[in-house]
């Protein structure tokens, strides 16, 4: 009787501890440093990418990660990206080891995904460097890979807002 009392008082103890831990909070104070408009000049043309932050739910409770946005024009004329989150989903995620971001992107151009760092220069908290590998990427509906990004690679960027 007591090992089936034991048995029962355990269960009921895991149950209400699995419970809490759905409504855990995992707050990255290094997902606000991103947040924001950074803008740089490639070639005559304007790269813009902005962060979002947004509580991103888990089986475990909730945590802080950014979603963003890229444009890609010259003068008025967008050559890449959208104004739109859904469009050209970034998704990035503070490494907690170091100090650079990692992002995946979705380049509608060339109908491929991207994956790449975001990290702070050196010395300074209002400019980013970009970078996108080709490495381990894949067109969406790939007949052959495709080479290259309709964005920067590899561009400083400057905060804006």
């Amino acid at each position: 009787m007591k090992n089936y009392l034991l048995l029962l008082l355990l269960t009921i103890t895991s149950v209400f501890v699995n419970a809490q831990n759905k409504d855990a909070y995992f707050k990255d104070p290094k997902t606000d440093t991103y947040v924001g408009t950074w803008e740089g000049e490639f070639e005559g043309k304007t790269f813009t990418v902005t962060f979002v932050k947004y509580r991103k739910k888990l089986s475990t409770g909730q945590r802080d990660q950014l979603a963003g946005k890229y444009t890609y024009k010259q003068g008025d004329k967008l050559l890449s990206g959208s104004d739109s989150l859904r469009d050209t989903l970034l998704r990035g995620l503070p490494d907690p080891k170091e100090n650079f971001l990692t992002i995946l992107m979705i380049d509608r151009v060339l109908d491929k995904n991207g994956r790449g760092s975001v990290s702070f220069v050196e010395g300074s908290k209002n400019k980013i460097l970009w970078k996108l590998s080709d490495r381990d990427m894949f067109a969406l509906y790939p007949k052959k890979p495709i080479k290259g990004f309709s964005v920067p690679t590899n561009i400083v960027l400057v905060r804006t807002k």
